[in-house]
């Protein structure tokens, strides 16, 4: 997979049940939002190229994070737009892997007006709900 195109959607795997049920009803950016943050200190948000893949293989990789992470579930992915996920100073980053090849990583650009929950609230706006669906 070559460069992100500003069409292309970023998939963030969402392993928390409010935050799942809080994106299906449309609500809550402020608690969605928390899936687009991560430690303090970290620059890098990683998501997954997932446009053309099988959704099948999407969510072996999701059930296989979930337990990696010992989370309670996957529940599915909150789906932002490259062009979007590019504003405010960020950068996508294609950073494929061995083992996921659809790798990458949205580069956040800190300012003093312009922080990581900042960040966070601006890609839970742009985002839409994708369910993980049952194999």
């Amino acid at each position: 997979m070559g460069e992100v195109r500003p069409d292309e959607g970023l998939w963030r795997s969402v392993f928390s049940g409010t935050q799942a049920n809080r994106a299906r009803r449309g609500t809550g950016n402020r608690t969605v939002a928390k899936a687009f943050q991560e430690r303090d200190g970290v620059t890098e948000l990683s998501v997954d190229r997932y446009d053309g893949l099988d959704l099948r293989e999407g969510v072996r990789k999701g059930d296989r994070d979930a337990v990696g992470r010992s989370a309670s579930g996957f529940y599915g992915w909150l789906v932002v737009p490259a062009s979007a996920a590019e504003a405010n100073g960020r950068r996508v980053v294609p950073s494929p892997t061995e083992e996921n090849p659809y790798h990458a990583d949205i580069v956040l650009a800190f300012t003093d007006r312009f922080g990581p929950k900042d960040h966070a609230l601006a890609l839970a706006t742009a985002s839409r709900w994708h369910e993980r669906p049952s194999l």
